[in-house]
Parts: structure tokens; C-alpha cells; sequence
């Protein structure tokens, strides 16, 4: 009795290796891709673009030196 539960259950995950082996196989192909062509044609390119307004920027820096009097660069 030992011995059939033994060889039930080797089976039974034989059977489900196999199965899962062949589930993910069927899913891990990728479907073909379809590309609609067209042949090239001669045409003349306008692009135009018009922007009004301002540019503000989002942080602004200012920058003081920490000590007070006039700096000399000596080259």
C-alpha cells in the first residue's frame, strides 16, 4: 500500500510538471507583430511654431559673497 502511494504521487507531479512546463511555454510565446507599410512619397515639410508669453523660472539663486569690500584677481 506504501509503495502505491509512492508511485501515485511521483505521477501525480510528473503529471503537473509537465503540465505547468507546457502552460508556460503556450504563454511565453509572443503573438505575431503585423506592420502596415506604405510606400514613400515626395512632400514638402512646413512646420511652423508660435509661442508668446514669458519664461519664469521656478527657483531663483542670487548670489552674495559671505564677506564685504571689492575682490582682486592677481594673474
Amino acid at each position: 500500500m506504501k509503495k502505491f502511494f509512492i508511485i501515485f504521487f511521483l505521477l501525480i507531479f510528473i503529471g503537473a510538471s509537465a503540465y505547468l512546463g507546457y502552460y508556460f511555454y503556450q504563454n511565453n510565446e509572443k503573438p505575431k507583430e503585423v506592420f502596415e507599410t506604405t510606400q514613400p512619397t515626395f512632400e514638402t515639410i512646413v512646420k511652423k511654431t508660435v509661442a508668446t508669453g514669458a519664461i519664469v523660472p521656478k527657483k531663483e539663486v542670487t548670489i552674495k559673497p559671505q564677506v564685504s569690500g571689492i575682490s582682486k584677481s592677481f594673474m
